[in-house]
C-alpha cells in the first residue's frame, strides 16, 4: 500500500466525504451529512479524522468525547481499499486523541445483523457491553439535498443519480419470525398494529374471513401470545382500530360489525353489529367525514356501496348510513382534494366531493382513463 495520511476534516472535503458515506451505505433519510458535518465542525473538529492514499479520501472516523465517555460515528472506508489496515489506523490514531484528552473508555453502536463490522471491531479490542442503545431525536434534519426555505443549501446537493444511491444504500434490512404455527387454516386479513392492552406497546391483529379474530401480545422476536379476540366476523378483508364508545381503549371495527375491547387478555371482545346487511368488506377507513371533531367509518366493496357511518352516542345501537357512490373492489382513501376543508373520497378512477362539508351530499369526478376488466370477467367471490 502507498503512503496512507491520516489527517483532520477540512472545508473542502465535504463532497469527497459524503461520497464516500454514500458507497459505504451511511447515507440514510433521516440523518443530513451535511447537518452532521456542521455539527461536529462546531464541537472537537479535529477529531473528524480523515484517511488520505495518493491524494484520494479513502476512509473516515468521527470521535467525541463529552467527559465521560467517547463516542465513533461514520468509520468508513472505501470498499476498494478495505482489509489493508485503514480502519485500524484509523481507530489507533481516534484512541491516542482521545487518551491524550484523558477519555477512560469509548463507546460505538452497530447493528447487530453487520457481523463483519463487529468482527472488526471485536479484534481491536472492544467487547459487547450487553446495554440497550437508546435514542430521542431532539431537532429533525431537512431532507437531503433538497431546497430548504425556498433556497438551495448552499453546500454540494446531491445529482439524480446520487439520489438513487442513497435510495439503495438506506434500505432496510429484515429478519423472518415466526409467530405462530397452529393458527387454524383459513384466509387470513382484517390486520392492524396498534396498542390494544394499553400497555403502550403494539399488538397485531388478524382475523380470519368470516371467522375468529385473533390478537397477539409480543413477548421477544419469536415468542409471542395469542388471544381471542372475536367470532363470526362479517368482513371478507376489512378492518380497523378505533376508540368506538369514547372508552379510552381501542377497539375494532370490521364489516357491518364492532368489537368492544375487554379490557382482559382472558376475555373475547364484545360484539355488536351496527349494521347487519354489511358484510364481504375490503375496505374500513376511519376519517371524520362530516366535521364534528369525531371519528366515522367509511366502507366499501364489491358487494356493496361506497359508504359512510356515523358514530352514535350509544354506538351498541345501529349506526347511520350514508351512501357516497357506486364501489369497485378495493382502493378507498380520504382527504381533503380540494383543499375547501373538509375530507373527500377517492376510489380507483373517481373521486367524490364531499359538496356541503357534512357528508350528506356527493359529487363524483373523474380522475382519468382506467382499463375496464374484461366482459366475462367473474370474481370468485
Amino acid at each position: 500500500m502507498d503512503e496512507f495520511l491520516i489527517r483532520s476534516y477540512q472545508r473542502d472535503d465535504e463532497r469527497e466525504v459524503i461520497d464516500l458515506w454514500t458507497e459505504c451505505g451511511l447515507v440514510v433519510p433521516w440523518n443530513n451529512p451535511q447537518r452532521d458535518i456542521e455539527r461536529k465542525l462546531d464541537v472537537n473538529a479535529e477529531w473528524f479524522l480523515i484517511g488520505v492514499l495518493d491524494g484520494q479520501i479513502v476512509a473516515t472516523c468521527m470521535a467525541g468525547y463529552e467527559g465521560h465517555r467517547a463516542w465513533i460515528n461514520y468509520l468508513a472506508v472505501s470498499p476498494g481499499h478495505r482489509r489493508q489496515g485503514i480502519a485500524t489506523q484509523l481507530m489507533a490514531e481516534a484512541e491516542r486523541r482521545l487518551r491524550a484528552a484523558g477519555c477512560p473508555k469509548i463507546n460505538l453502536q452497530v447493528r447487530e445483523t453487520n457481523q463483519e463490522v463487529i468482527e472488526f471491531y471485536r479484534s481491536i479490542g472492544f467487547s459487547d457491553d450487553h446495554v440497550l442503545s437508546m435514542g430521542k431525536r431532539l431537532e429533525p434534519d431537512e431532507p437531503f439535498g433538497v431546497e430548504v426555505s425556498g433556497a438551495t443549501r448552499s453546500r454540494t446537493t446531491l445529482a439524480q443519480e446520487d439520489l438513487k444511491e442513497v435510495a439503495m444504500a438506506s434500505r432496510f434490512e429484515f429478519e423472518h419470525h415466526v409467530i405462530d404455527t397452529d393458527l387454524p387454516i383459513g384466509n387470513y386479513a382484517q390486520t392492524a398494529l396498534v396498542d390494544l392492552d394499553g400497555d403502550g406497546g403494539l399488538e397485531f391483529v388478524v382475523g380470519r374471513q368470516y371467522g375468529d379474530i385473533f390478537w397477539y401480545k409480543y413477548h421477544a422476536p419469536d415468542r409471542w401470545s395469542r388471544h381471542l379476540l372475536g367470532k363470526d366476523s362479517p368482513s371478507d378483508v376489512g378492518a380497523c382500530a378505533l376508540d368506538v364508545d369514547g372508552s379510552g381503549c381501542l377497539d375494532l371495527v370490521t364489516g357491518g360489525a364492532w368489537y368492544r375491547n375487554s379490557r382482559d387478555p382472558s376475555v373475547p371482545f364484545t360484539r355488536y353489529v351496527f349494521d347487519a346487511s354489511l358484510t364481504g368488506v375490503h375496505d374500513v377507513v376511519v376519517a371524520d367525514i362530516d366535521g364534528d371533531g369525531s371519528p366515522d367509518v367509511v366502507t366499501m366493496s364489491d358487494q356493496n356501496n361506497l359508504r359512510w357511518y356515523k358514530i352514535p352516542a350509544d354506538p351498541t345501537r345501529p349506526w347511520p348510513r350514508y351512501d357516497i357512490g357506486p364501489a369497485v373492489h378495493a382502493g378507498v382513501s380520504v382527504g381533503d382534494l380540494d383543499g375547501d376543508g373538509d375530507l373527500d373520497v377517492v376510489r380507483t378512477d373517481v373521486w367524490f366531493e364531499n359538496v356541503n362539508g357534512d357528508g350528506t351530499t356527493w359529487a363524483e369526478h373523474p380522475i382519468g382513463p382506467n382499463t375496464p376488466p374484461p366482459p366475462d370477467f367473474r370474481p370468485y367471490f
